[in-house]
């Protein structure tokens, strides 16, 4: 195999972004959206049948046009993006080919690219006992081309954990951590595992009102993460203890003495709270869609952090979202196992 080389495989990474905006492909199916669904499964599933068959197909392609058959063949066969699921994590890992001085990839190398893909991609999947477990969506995008030498990463997303359908706002007994599955708090306890910023992504999952039977091409993801303080509300009445001053969930411990006026954030989110950042994390997510009119909304991930510093540290969530351009497929894709 001296074309292709595993570079990197890394196992179980929780919380990785994913890093990559719509891919223009040289020849991709001319479409809007929902428009052309019948047209973009055929090329689906040719690609699907020339790489996975007996026979390999034979013919060279862009490096542009390997990234969207591999991420759109991928998601149409693997990802279910419109179940429900508690808990995210994800897997990436760079693959390499060579290429010509067009930026042309062989097909007996993008053969063994996708066959590396779909054998990375599964090895992840058998990584997890959980049930039920989705693949939510695969993004593929080039992280460079230089010397005849095509370096590709692939990202995994699996959700598992029994769906929450949660259409009302949080209620009375609505107390959570802030964060890495630390459970319920304030007056009460348990549900370990569980935390607010679980049930915020879960909520706004559940009421994307995602179709089945779609398929996904040109993944689209904030780059780089969403951070609290790209989104201050700028409340004048605001005390300054960290509650509304931020649409995303932030925390800042000091080391040494209080600022005059601070009253220290609590990791407790009461209902108000968690109301509060539900609101502000679905406004965020909305909002940093680059084409609302073109792209769905297919996944949130809001993932806590510690960042350490002198004289403070500081708790918040990186929110990574990530859009689509769909296609109705008007049949279901066939869900294959890895």
């Amino acid at each position: 195999m001296k074309n292709l080389r595993v570079l990197i495989l890394c196992g179980l990474v929780v919380g990785l972004g994913l890093t990559s905006c719509v891919k223009e492909a040289a020849d991709q199916p001319a479409s809007t959206t929902l428009d052309n669904g019948k047209a973009i499964v055929a090329r689906i599933t040719q690609f699907h049948e020339a790489v996975s068959g007996d026979l390999k197909t034979d013919r060279p392609l862009s490096v542009d046009s390997v990234v969207w058959y591999t991420e759109a063949d991928i998601n149409y066969y693997y990802c279910v993006p419109y179940e429900e699921y508690n808990y995210t994590t994800l897997d990436s890992f760079l693959l390499e080919a060579e290429t010509d001085e067009y930026d042309m990839v062989e097909a007996e190398d993008y053969n063994r690219l996708y066959d590396a893909m779909i054998d990375s991609l599964g090895d992840f999947w058998h990584s997890i006992d959980e049930d039920p477990m989705y693949m939510v969506v695969v993004d593929v995008s080039v992280k460079s081309v230089n010397d005849g030498v095509a370096t590709l990463k692939i990202v995994g997303a699996i959700g598992y954990g029994a769906g929450m359908y949660t259409p009302d706002d949080f209620g009375d007994e609505d107390y959570w951590t802030y964060g890495f599955g630390g459970g319920k708090c304030g007056p009460y306890s348990g549900s370990l595992g569980l935390d607010a910023a679980i049930l915020i992504a879960n909520k706004i999952r559940s009421q994307t009102g995602l179709q089945q039977y779609i398929a996904y091409e040109g993944i689209c993801s904030t780059i780089p993460p969403i951070h609290p303080f790209d989104y201050p509300t700028n409340d004048p009445n605001n005390p300054d203890d960290n509650y509304c001053d931020f649409l995303l969930y932030y925390s800042m411990y000091y080391g040494g003495q209080l600022p005059q006026n601070y009253v220290q954030c609590d990791f407790c989110l009461d209902p108000d709270e968690m109301n509060f950042y539900y609101d502000g994390t679905d406004y965020v997510y909305n909002n940093e869609n680059p084409d609302p009119s073109v792209l769905d909304n297919i996944f949130i991930y809001l993932e806590p952090k510690y960042t350490y510093g002198m004289p403070e540290y500081s708790n918040f969530h990186f929110g990574h979202f990530s859009y689509g351009k769909p296609y109705s497929t008007l049949l279901p894709s066939p869900i294959l196992t890895f």
